[in-house]
Formats: C-alpha cells, structure tokens, sequence
C-alpha cells in the first residue's frame, strides 16, 4: 500500500511537471506565429467594465493635474495635460459646424512658431501684420509669401475645461485681438495688449473634418454669449491685404509650423538626370497609360492630372531648382513648342494630406510644392516625391484606366519615367538590340518602327496641323522614338526640292513636317539623327525607307535619288553597303537603306551603284493591299554567294491595307500576316529547289495605319497592347511593325517578342527516305534534316575523290540539322548515321568517307548490318560512300573531337522541408495533462474517504 501511494504521488508529479512544461513551451512557441485579432465583443463583461474604471479613473487624474494658467511669453512649452473633450466631428460630406456652446477645442503646437494660411486653392495667402510688425495697435490682413510679418506664436489658455490660445505676432511683445471687446462681427483683429486679460484675446481652434491641420478659428467672446463667431475675412474678400475680421460664417485656415520655402528632409539615394532640362514622360510601372493633364493644351492653374492613354499633354520639362534640390515639371504640348502658359506640377493648396490632388499651377519663385525630388530604382524607374510635403507620388485608384487622379501617399510608387531627348541612355528601350544573338538575319527580328516618322509637328502654309487631323501621325520626333526603341523609320521627301536635302512631308508636298525648334525638317535631320543614335548605340541599327511623296507628279524623284546618293559617297557615313540583308552583328552601328522611289532624270556619279541605294521597293504602292488578308511579295532577289550550289534569297513582304475603313478591320490584317508568315516561316528559312540549297531572308513590313485620326491610332495601339487575339508572342513572326502615335511601351511590345529558344534535346531519328539516310541521335526538336547531293564536279566531290587510294567514290552528300528558321540545330553527344546500300552494291565493299568543314578528310569505322552501312560522327560535313579494291591509305577519324553539338544542363532539385503549427497543440497537450493529474487525485481521496 505505501508502494502505491508512492507510485501514485510520483505519477501525480510527474504530470503536473509535464503539464507546466507543456503549457509553457505552447506559450513561447505561440510567439512565433501572429496574433489573432481580439474584438470588442470578445472581451468579457468583467473585462469592459475594468477598462471604464481604469478610464474614468485617469479622466479623473487628468482634471486633477490641469491648471488654469496664461502663457505671456512665446516660448513657453505646453503642459501635457488633457486640453479637454475632442473636438466633435461634423456631419460627414457637409460643411456643417458644432455649435458653439460645445466648446471644443484642438491642441496647437506652442512654444514654436506657426504660419496660418487661408485655405484657399492653392494656399497663397496667410496672416500678416501691417508695415513694420513691431508696432501697437497694427492690423491683421492677408498677404502673399512676400510678407515678412507672418510668424505667429501660439499661448495655451485653458479655463473652465476648454482650451483657448492667444496669438502674438513674431515676440513684439503684443497679443492680437479684435477692436472692440464685444461679441459683434466685422471687428478686425490687431496687435494691442502686452498682457492677456480680456477674452477678446482668446481663440479656440476647431478642427474642420476630414481635413488636416485646418481649422475654424473661433473667439470667446462668442463662446460667453453662446454666438458663433468666427474669424474670416472682410467682405469674403480673398485678395492680398484682406483685413482678418470676426464673422458669423466660418472661415478654414490651415496652420502648419512650415514656411513656403522649407523643405522635407531627403529621403536618400536623390538623384539629377544627365543632361539639363529633359523631357519626360510618366507611368506606373507596368501601365500602359501615361500622366497627362486634364484638359491637355487647354489647361489652366488648377487642372489636374491624371492617366490618359496617348494622350496629347502627357510630356513634361524637368528643370532643374538648386535651393530646393529638386525639378519643375513644367508643361509641354506635344510638338514641344513653346509654351504660352508657364504651368508646372503642384500640390493642391500645398496640403500635407495623404491623398491631395497633383494639378497643373503657373510657376512661382520660392515654391517648394512645385519641386519634384527623384529616387532611381533602376533603369528609368523611380519613387518620386515631392519637396514640400515630403509624400510619394501615386493614384488615387491603382487601375490602369483613363481619368485616375493623381495624388500624393505616405507609400511610395513605382514610375517609369522616360527621357524622351536623352540620347545617353542606358536603358533596355535605348539598347534592346544589344540582348540578341549576331547571327540571327535582321529580317529574324521583330522590329517597331514608325509610319510618316517626320509628322510629329505639322504646317501647311500659315496653318498648323490640329493634333486631331489625318496628317499628324507621331508624337514623339525622331531622335525620341529611337530613344524609345524604334528601329525603323518611313520617311517622305518632298521631290520639288532639288537642293540636295529635300524636306520630310506627308499628306504629299502640301504639309510640311517641322522640327521642334519650328525649322523646317530635311533628310539631314533624320539622317544625322540615326547617326548620332547609333554613335552611343552601337549594338543598335536603323532601317530606313525613303518614299517621294509626288503631289500631281509635281517634282523630280531624281532630286531625292540625288541626295541619297550623297550619304552612299560619304564613306563615313555608317551605312550598310551590300546587296542583301544583314545579319543583325553584320548591321550593328549602321542604317539599311530601302528606296521607294525612282531614279528620275538623275544619273548616278561615278563609284555609285544603284543597289547601293538600298533594295528597289519603287513598286510598293502599286499592289492591291485590300486583295488578302496577309503580306504581299513586292520584291525577290537572288544573290550568288560562292558556292554554286548555294543561293542567298533576299525578299520584301508588305500588308499596307491603309484604307481600312475602322480599327478592328484594320487589325484582321494585321493579325492575318503575322499568322501566314508565321505558318510559312518566310522571314527565314532554307529548303531545296533544283538541287540547290536556297537560303531565304526576307523583311515583313506589317502597317498598323490606316487613314486615320489620333483616335484612330489611340484604339488600334490600345488592341495591339491587349493583344486579345494572343497574335503578339514570342515564336510569332510579327515583322516590321509600324506605328502610329508609337511610344515606348507600344515598341516594347514589339521587340519583347524577340525571344532565344532554349535548345530542347530529344533522342529522334530523322530520315530521307529518297536517299535511305537516316540520323539518330539526341537532337534539338523541330530539327529537319537536309541532304544535299554533290555533284561529281563539285569541289566537295573532287576532294574526297582524291582521299582515295584505290576505288571508286560512287555518292556523297552534304549534310545539315537546320531549325525552322534555317539556323543550325543543336545536338548533343555524337550523332549514328545509317546509309542503304543500292541494288547494285555490294555491302561487303563498300565505305564511308567524311569531309568535314575545315577540309579535313577521313575514312570512317563502319558497321555493316542487313543493307546499312552505320557509323557515328561528332561532327557533320560531306559524306561520300565508295567501292574499295585496295585499302586507302586515309586516316582514321578522332570522333572524340570537333562536337558542335550542345551540352545538356542538369538541373538540381531544391530540397523541400515540411514545418507543422505545433503552438496551438502544444498548451492543450499541458492541459490534458494535468487533467489527468487532477483526475488521478480525486480518485485516490475518494478511497481514502471510502
């Protein structure tokens, strides 16, 4: 019996140690994990009712502590306690004001000085002492940031549970008050009393809802007689020197310890742009849509901005404001003319508040809400914030739609910011070129380009194009597009000009495109663009087509033939000079030329060959475009490369439909191209023909324009950023794709489609059954094989004739893995090959020789099985089989060496670890326990007691 009880006590220990422990591990573990939320309707009864003790007990402590004291000196600190009731909240949505026998009161900032402005639109006017500031008995009026008697000094005056404030300007030693020391309005407010004795000197603030740091500013002499009285202005007036009156009406004043030309503390990591004065452009970062300005070219001090997509009022000048370290966004129009009106980026009423409005305002001196400070997070994308208030820039609504506000946020937003005339950029738009391969054929690419690239600004005569008209294509001029990733230009000369720089038109001869400067824009000015472009850019390219625009066979394309020809003869000129179409390494730095015009009457000088003007595309705007839904063929040339069995193909393919009559049938055609060259593959490929290996390279020229206005192209580049029809993807032949109305991201779209195909490896066997060859091997997929016979004059066939001692060479072959596009396949390891023997044949002496593309030739180990002949190569080339008699003396082949087949890459799969929520099991676990512990002790006392 002693044993047991001993057992038991024992147990009953052991469980309650384990019991604590439990709980205590659960409690420690829990820290790890969050909170739940505890509501108001969880507490307990008890647990209310304690915490309105607690609170009445430290509302009584609080009433005890206050003192009934006036401050007559300005930099007395405030106490901290309790300045009475909140200030009761109005009716939300309204403009309706406690009443006055409610006393509230809002605590002030004391013992600094303070600036208290009406708050107005823009909050230019603030409180001022008349003349000198210094003397007795001078007014109170509004007066703008020049006046020197603004800072006030606040004095807590508490009485009776409410908190008042007097009001002394600067430390003149004089208290403001109302003339008259009664209860009746339109009494102006001055400086007077060296000490506070009269309740004409005690002001409440009541704070205005939903607003902040604004205020109603209330006397106490309405507060003894029950009367509203306010302090406002005199006749409502809101103009400079204003006297500061008391009303019947309330009046908001904001209070702010904050000068006009006192800045936020920098944020850290600011930065300056390259060069002075940029020109920008602003959207959320992944946003198809840019800020503009309400309004646009209308705008006036108070429009605001928000997101629009192409929208006309969307550039802005950054200039640049040494005191406040920071940049003016001044307003630009679209053509980047001078502007009548000097509107730059602001905070509404200079507000502090989460979520003000950014507006449009006329540029003033010592302004700081008008500084934009910038935080670069990468290349072109920023955090933005502003001078004054210290907040983010940011949306109301984060919806990429048109008409989200723009405003400012404690929380920082991403933006993209463009400098449109920056030609020293770095980033990916300036420099897409750069990510892709040098042998890929530049008609491999997809490339955005522009149409009409000069009509950016526009004049006929005294007339000058509306943004809105059918002759005004672009937005951006040429140097800008290709800072934003354009790559090829559509440029129309005028042919009456025969001074051998002919002028950039559209719309024929009659408009004329200008530079920004209001200069009249020339070929020079696009070429010496795309040179100077190309100059800092030089992994980049440019393709440009010159067209005559012919107004009533007016003029002679001989004068734009002749000045083409000018840049052919520089020799310094960066241009492609050969008859067929680069590769991308081999156009790298230079501009392709393509002619769509005549010669004319011009004969070309000495040392210039016609196809030095670029491919002959003068028959462009004879085909009928409207006849099918995809690309026309408008131009084929064969090209002799050296080898005769060998032909380089050069084609141009055009879907020009610019006579659709709407957007969406604009883009079946559009769509329908990229799905018929995709299909055909025709900007790249190779295939036979006559026994000869034809290597096609052609440029597609895919026109989203048709004769259309900005809106027009607004909603056409709108469904080429949706792309709904999923047509714009990588793998997608899209072409050369020129725009209207192009900007950054619409180019973006374009050339991100560009992609490198990672090499897939797959163990196929691909076969010619004409000549019972067949490849196995671990290919890439999509691999063809090509076979290609040598003719027994070929230089091939000779050089493996020779390899023989003895015998005869019967066949050979050139042999290649091409990919879809024509480019060579990748393999891995070495590659078997099986060759039928002919009717004819015997197995048993035949053999195989190989001549790789260094020349070297070898006779090969063969395995010999049914009617095959087998062996395997790292390398392929020319195989030829032949008739032994004697052994060769030809060496055998290292077949160790000389893969160019592809490496696989392994992949390692990262390790996973499984975690449980074990804090919440863990204290219940604590709790079984010693309920049993519990369990266990009154079973043991209820026998005791039996």
């Amino acid at each position: 019996m002693h044993r047991v009880k001993k057992l038991t006590a024992l147990i009953l220990a052991l469980l309650l140690c384990l019991g604590n422990v439990f709980l205590y591990v659960g409690e420690v573990r829990a820290e790890d994990f969050p909170a739940e939320e505890v509501t108001e309707e969880a507490l307990t009864e008890e647990e209310t009712a304690e915490t309105a003790v607690s609170e009445e007990e430290m509302a009584e402590e609080e009433a005890e502590k206050t003192t009934e004291e006036t401050s007559e000196e300005m930099t007395e600190e405030t106490t901290e306690e309790s300045a009475g009731e909140e200030a009761e909240e109005t009716v939300a949505g309204t403009d309706e004001v406690v009443a006055a026998s409610s006393l509230t009161g809002a605590t002030m900032p004391t013992g600094q000085f303070v600036y208290i402005y009406y708050n107005g639109s823009d909050r230019q006017y603030r409180w001022n002492i008349n003349n000198t500031g210094v003397l007795k008995g001078e007014c109170v009026h509004l007066d703008d940031r020049n006046g020197s008697n603004c800072k006030m000094g606040l004095g807590s005056v508490y009485e009776n549970g409410v908190q008042y404030y007097s009001i002394m300007h600067n430390t003149c030693g004089f208290y403001i008050d109302s003339e008259g020391d009664n209860d009746k309005t339109g009494e102006v407010l001055h400086q007077y009393e060296k000490k506070i004795h009269q309740d004409n000197q005690k002001f409440r603030f009541v704070p205005v809802a939903g607003k902040e740091d604004v205020y109603y500013i209330m006397s106490k002499k309405g507060d003894n007689s029950n009367k509203s009285l306010y302090i406002g202005l005199e006749n409502n007036s809101v103009a400079k020197h204003t006297k500061i009156v008391t009303t019947s009406t309330p009046t908001e004043w904001y209070v702010s310890t904050r000068d006009y030309d006192e800045t936020a503390a920098m944020k850290g990591g600011e930065a300056k742009f390259a060069q002075d004065g940029p020109v920008l452009t602003f959207n959320p970062e992944g946003y198809i849509r840019d800020i503009n300005i309400q309004n646009d070219h209308l705008s006036v001090d108070g429009s605001d901005l928000h997101l629009y997509y192409i929208g006309t009022a969307s550039k802005f000048k950054a200039e640049w404001n040494e005191k406040y370290q920071g940049y003016y966004l001044r307003q630009k129009s679209m053509d980047e003319s001078d502007d009548v009106m000097d509107l730059v980026w602001d905070v509404e009423g200079m507000k502090m508040e989460s979520d003000t409005q950014i507006h449009m305002w006329s540029r003033k001196d010592n302004h700081p809400s008008q500084i934009w400070r910038f935080i670069p997070q990468e290349d072109n994308v920023y955090y933005v914030y502003n001078a004054y208030t210290g907040k983010y820039l940011s949306l109301r609504d984060k919806k990429d739609e048109d008409g989200v506000k723009v405003v400012q946020s404690e929380t920082p937003m991403r933006w993209e910011v463009n400098t449109l005339d920056l030609v020293q950029q770095t980033t990916e738009s300036a420099n897409w070129m750069s990510r892709y391969p040098d042998e890929w054929s530049l008609g491999q690419l997809n490339i955005p380009g522009t149409h009409d690239t000069g009509a950016t600004r526009m004049r006929g005569g005294n007339v000058v194009a509306d943004q809105n008209s059918t002759i005004q294509c672009q937005q951006l001029y040429p140097d800008e597009q290709l800072n934003m990733g354009i790559r090829a230009f559509d440029v129309r000369c005028d042919p009456t000009d025969g001074d051998g720089d002919p002028d950039i038109v559209h719309g024929d001869s009659l408009f004329q495109c200008e530079n920004r400067d209001g200069s009249s824009m020339s070929l020079s000015d696009i070429m010496n663009a795309a040179k100077n472009f190309l100059s800092y850019h030089p992994t980049e390219c440019v393709i440009v087509t010159v067209k005559s625009d012919v107004w009533l066979g007016a003029g002679d394309e001989g004068n734009v033939a002749k000045a083409v020809a000018s840049y052919v003869q520089d020799e310094e000129y960066p241009l492609w000079r050969e008859n067929r179409i680069p590769t991308l390494g081999e156009a790298r730095g230079k501009v392709i030329l393509l002619r769509r015009y005549g010669l004319g009457s011009y004969t070309l000088p000495d040392g210039v060959e016609e196809w030095e003007l670029g491919f002959d595309l003068s028959s462009w705007d004879n085909f009928a475009y409207d006849s099918q839904k995809n690309e026309l063929e408008i131009f084929s040339m064969d090209v002799d490369d050296g080898d005769e069995h060998t032909i380089t193909r050069n084609k141009v393919y055009v879907q020009d439909y610019y006579e659709a009559d709407d957007e969406y049938t604009k883009m079946e055609w559009f769509y329908g191209t990229i799905d018929h060259a995709t299909n055909n593959n025709i900007t790249r490929k190779v295939y036979t023909e006559n026994d000869n290996t034809i290597q096609q390279y052609a440029y597609l020229f895919n026109y989203t324009t048709s004769k259309d206005s900005l809106g027009r192209a607004r909603s056409t580049n709108k469904l080429i950023m949706g792309d709904s029809e999923n047509k714009i993807e990588p793998l997608h032949i899209i072409g050369i794709t020129m725009l209207n109305y192009a900007d950054c991201k619409t180019a973006e779209k374009i050339w991100e489609t560009n992609v490198i195909v990672p090499s897939f490896m797959g163990e196929q066997t691909l076969s010619n059954e004409e000549h019972g060859i067949s490849v196995s091997g671990k290919i890439q997929e999509g691999a063809k094989l090509v076979l290609v016979p040598l003719e027994d004059t070929s230089t091939e066939y000779l050089t493996l004739k020779n390899a023989l001692q003895s015998g005869t060479l019967l066949r050979g072959w050139r042999f290649a893995l091409v990919c879809e596009d024509g480019t060579e396949a990748d393999w891995e390891g070495e590659l078997s090959i099986s060759i039928k023997k002919e009717a004819q044949e015997k197995l048993e002496n035949l053999s195989v020789y190989h001549l790789n593309d260094a020349g070297e030739c070898s006779k090969l180990d063969v395995k010999k099985e049914g009617e095959h002949l087998i062996f395997s190569v790292s390398t392929l080339g020319c195989f030829g089989v032949a008739q032994d008699e004697d052994i060769s003396k030809v060496s055998k082949p290292d077949n160790n060496n000389g893969n160019t087949g592809t490496s696989g890459n392994s992949t390692q799969k990262p390790s996973t670890v499984k975690t449980g929520d074990t804090a919440n099991v863990l204290p219940y676990i604590g709790l079984l326990l010693l309920s049993g512990a519990v369990l266990i002790l009154c079973v043991v006392r209820r026998r005791r007691r039996a």
